[in-house]
């Protein structure tokens, strides 16, 4: 499993090897010792847009974004803060 950390977001990424691919890529969160409860999943549409898919234990949310990338990994810091954003939006929508 490859680990990346994240330190403007304080979180680590956790990629289990068969999940990095071309156009795609699946992974954990981790927050101190903590693994968060959701899978995040990354396709690249085209050349600028990507699909952030994140499933939760009992749900799902997604989001288009832009970004300009030949590779996903190669973005994985916006990646992160854009899910981060999405999962903030989630759970606020749940306590309402």
């Amino acid at each position: 499993m490859e680990e990346i950390r994240i330190e403007s977001e304080g979180v680590t990424v956790l990629i289990k090897e068969d999940q990095n691919k071309d156009g795609y890529i699946s992974f954990r969160l981790r927050e101190d010792k903590k693994i968060l409860p959701f899978y995040v999943n990354v396709t690249k549409r085209d050349k600028r847009q990507l699909f952030l898919y994140v499933q939760f234990p009992q749900e799902e949310t997604s989001k288009f974004i832009v970004l300009p990338c030949e590779k996903i990994i190669d973005h994985l810091e916006e990646i992160v803060a854009e899910v981060l954003d999405l999962v903030a939006m989630h759970e606020g929508d749940k306590k309402r």
